[in-house]
């Protein structure tokens, strides 16, 4: 599968073994389910996903926390040599450290992983946009709005 020029970027800004380490820690956030038949988020099409997403908005904290992981995984033996409990032992110490990153990865890797059509189907959806055919929507109880309501108005009218 050849990957988007984004992805490219993305992966050529990290460098190869900042991707590895990126990809193991997705798949640490959300691993597969062999019960379910669903890949997890180090899967390669997520993992792409997941790159190409970090663009300019979030691509000098992505970057940044991912460099420094790396250095503290490589000070334990190196990522490759680590096992798993240890592993997610280093990340959720660097996670509670570093939260404006953990946040952001987090975000990151939860819609790459919910935008994949695998995933999308698994929760019984079609993998297509929500328009122009838009999703049913059963009736509502509009009930539920009445204590809204009844709090008023809360806001500062327009001048007309």
């Amino acid at each position: 599968m050849e990957r988007s020029p984004i992805a490219a970027n993305a992966a050529s800004a990290l460098g190869p073994e900042d991707v590895k380490i990126l990809r193991r820690m997705a798949g640490a956030v959300i691993g597969p389910s062999a019960e379910l038949g669903l890949p997890g988020a180090d899967d390669e099409r997520i993992a792409s996903r997941l790159l190409a997403s970090v663009g300019a908005r979030h691509g000098d904290v992505i970057r940044s926390g991912v460099c420094e992981f790396s250095a503290v995984c490589a000070s334990a033996g190196g990522v490759d040599r680590l096992a798993d409990s240890e592993f997610l032992r280093i990340l959720r110490d660097f996670a509670q450290r570093h939260t404006d990153f953990a946040w952001r990865f987090l975000m990151l890797t939860t819609q790459a992983y919910y935008q994949d059509a695998r995933i999308v189907r698994s929760l019984g959806m079609e993998p297509r946009p929500p328009f122009p055919e838009g999703n049913k929507v059963g009736p509502s109880d509009w009930s539920l709005l009445e204590p809204v309501k009844a709090r008023g108005v809360i806001y500062r009218k327009a001048q007309e």
